[in-house]
């Protein structure tokens, strides 16, 4: 029941990530779970352009910015879209619109299924609908689990930075992720930093009047159980039309890895990696949707490009290593294009002036690719704490057996994952990306686990800053795919085996009524076998030990101890009522690696840094070097009164990931003897001073 607090904060996130987006789709006519799956991508991109553009024009973030834009960028859409199917050139190489009907377009290579018509609601949708619904019950269930509470926070390196900045937009009155990085920066420059995350966190904190945390942990539940299923419904739909069993199975295979959406919960925390990698299935399907490469088709060419330049900015702007990330994943996709192509030129069913348009198109694709490889990336030395660790055989066994990061391996799933590639491996047809993408991110993976420094470690994985969590996260993205094609193999054979003739047969002869059906008895025995094998699919994905262990580790980096790593139970109640102490035109002096910087975001008072990552503004950095000899200095009182830096918390020595800063803060050292402070407030080891010494 205590987590009925985030009921409409829920629900205002859900609008926050469907309505933008819905508003373009709708104008682009799509319909149906498409409209909806595609959405939050779109969404994503609208709010965080938005909100750049916003403090250019000189108005105040709020959630009028994000709709009045979506609605003029929709209705742009739509006048676009109106005029190129008034030109009859929305979907060149031109297919015909049936439900089914393959067709083969003349002169451009180009094999495809023709278009499905676009509904609000059709039988095939009701069950990916289904299939989305058990996924996001889950979900919702495993990732409220692995919070625990709606109030506690991520006791993690990061986190300091991810709540202070939802209340620096909201003192600020801008989220721009132009701008945003301000908060850390001093007096240096301004760097950009994709603020998607916390400018949807920023308006459900504003809307709700909730708090920051539940705000924070509110876009979390959105995260994992909206966004995340419904764009694997959206990949799925892409990538061939599956029996009931094999949809129905798409939401609980979400819903079972340990290595996303659980796993960046509680490392990190990586909120923006959350947030990006969940839009990436989106940004697949439009690009499979693109090149044609598999069993059906949605959208056409116009829907397609108009969609994916939203979709890629609602990525990119969640973090630029997850764009990467699909380009690595969908870079199988252009290279069986391109074998495609030649395929098509040799059996002279393409042009060769087509033939060279179309391979210069794809070849700039990989040279966009290729020059970016080397520009979206951090520096080296932002992720060189993450080494190699373990051989490249175990790594890939790791990826195999889905036991990232020394999680214990989820058979379950590795055994319908094998199914799927003995399937896809007979079918022998275009799908086969699919291995190929598996493998490339299994690469990555691999070499971030194990991959040496000297054999250009930073070129292969400083995408992900070396770090193999990042890179785990993104398996279940290829991997549910593949499991998906091997429900549909078993039973697909099953349903074609002897033994479920027989099984018809019998059933037959034990209803004993004549006016019933053969059809009719086989059609219902295929609803109670695809309740069966969904049955199945979530007690093994659920029960695994392994994500049962994930959940409960997640449950410990949240719960408030009396040792946490970033906020302890005693520092937690001395910020609840730090407000009653320290004036609002007060800062307090901090030492961010305690975790007493979240005593702006959680008690809404100005301090000395708000991340353990930040450039000193010069008084700042005196203040940190020589507070303790505020008696001898006159040029420390002189800062403290000028700032009115009245306040110092002390949150002890215990830093949030166990190293040792006090060389950074030698101003700090013996100030319980030194005679320049009172104290204030103390809740156990945490104590609020006074600085008297400037009175």
């Amino acid at each position: 029941m205590v987590w009925l607090v985030t009921a409409v904060p829920f629900l205002i996130g859900i609008a926050l990530i469907l309505l933008p987006g819905l508003f373009v789709t709708s104008a682009l006519r799509l319909r149906g779970i498409d409209a909806i799956a595609i959405a939050p991508s779109v969404s994503i991109a609208l709010i965080t352009i938005s909100a750049m553009i916003a403090p250019l024009i000189g108005l105040p973030w709020n959630v009028g910015i994000p709709l009045g834009f979506s609605l003029l960028v929709a209705f742009t859409l739509g006048v676009i879209y109106a005029l190129i199917r008034y030109l009859r050139c929305e979907d060149f190489p031109a297919t015909v619109r049936s439900k089914r009907a393959l067709t083969i377009t003349k002169g451009a290579g180009i094999t495809a299924p023709a278009l499905t018509l676009q509904r609000w609601i059709s039988k095939e949708q009701a069950l990916y609908w289904g299939s989305f619904l058990i996924g996001a019950l889950l979900l919702l269930r495993n990732t409220k689990n692995a919070i625990g509470r709606p109030e506690w926070i991520s006791q993690t390196f990061d986190n300091n930075f991810h709540l202070n900045a939802i209340r620096y937009i909201e003192q600020t009155q801008n989220g721009s992720s132009l701008s945003i990085a301000g908060m850390t920066s001093g007096d240096g420059d301004v760097f950009f930093y994709p603020a998607a995350w916390h400018d949807v966190v920023s308006l459900i904190f504003q809307l709700s009047g909730t708090t920051i945390p539940i705000a924070t942990n509110t876009m979390a539940l959105v995260t994992c159980a909206i966004i995340w299923p419904l764009n694997l419904v959206m990949l799925m739909r892409s990538i061939y039309r599956f029996n009931a069993a094999a949809v129905m199975s798409v939401g609980a295979l979400g819903a079972a890895f340990t290595a996303y959406p659980v796993l960046l919960l509680n490392f990190g925390v990586l909120y923006p990696n959350l947030l990006g990698i969940a839009l990436i299935p989106s940004g697949l399907a439009l690009i499979i949707q693109i090149l044609r490469i598999t069993g059906i088709r949605l959208l056409n060419t116009a829907q397609s490009l108009l969609l994916g330049i939203f979709c890629a900015l609602g990525i990119a702007l969640s973090h630029p290593n997850a764009i990467m990330s699909l380009f690595v994943i969908a870079l199988p996709l252009v290279l069986v294009r391109m074998v495609l192509q030649i395929i098509c030129l040799s059996k002279g069913a393409l042009s060769r002036w087509v033939f060279c348009v179309q391979m210069a198109s794809l070849g700039a694709v990989l040279a966009v690719v290729n020059i970016l490889w080397g520009i979206v990336r951090p520096s080296k030395e932002a992720g060189e704490i993450w080494g190699p660790h373990i051989s490249q055989a175990q790594g890939y066994g790791e990826a195999l057996t889905n036991a990232e990061i020394n999680n214990i391996p989820q058979w379950f799933i590795t055994i319908i994952f094998l199914v799927g590639i003995y399937a896809l491996l007979r079918r022998k047809d275009r799908n086969l990306w699919l291995l190929l993408s598996w493998s490339f991110v299994a690469f990555f993976y691999s070499a971030a686990r194990s991959l040496p420094w000297d054999q250009d470690r930073y070129w292969v994985v400083g995408i992900w800053y070396h770090d193999s969590y990042r890179l785990a996260a993104l398996l279940p993205i290829v991997v549910i795919p593949i499991a998906v094609w091997g429900i549909q193999y078993m039973t697909q054979n099953f349903y074609q085996s002897v033994l479920w003739s027989k099984l018809i047969h019998v059933l037959e002869n034990a209803i004993k009524n004549t006016s019933r059906r053969k059809e009719t008895l086989e059609s219902q025995a295929r609803i109670v076998s695809t309740a069966v094998v969904l049955c199945a699919v979530i007690y093994g994905g659920q029960t695994a030990q392994a994500l049962t262990r994930q959940i409960e580790d997640s449950f410990w980096f949240y719960a408030p101890t009396h040792d946490s790593r970033l906020l302890t139970t005693d520092e937690i109640e001395i910020l609840k009522t730090l407000d009653d102490y320290v004036p609002a035109d007060n800062e307090i002096i901090v030492q961010p690696y305690t975790g007493s910087a979240l005593a702006y975001a959680l008690a809404d008072r100005k301090v000395t840094a708000y991340h353990t990552i930040y450039v000193e503004e010069p008084e700042v950095k005196y203040i940190q070097e020589h507070l303790n000899q505020a008696k001898d200095d006159p040029k420390v009182c002189r800062i403290i009164k000028k700032d009115r830096m009245n306040y110092y918390l002390d949150f002890g020595k215990q830093e949030v990931n166990g190293d040792d800063h006090t060389h950074r803060y030698q101003g700090f050292e013996n100030l319980k003897n030194s005679g320049i402070l009172s104290e204030v407030h103390r809740q156990g080891n945490a104590i609020l001073y006074r600085i008297t010494a400037c009175n």
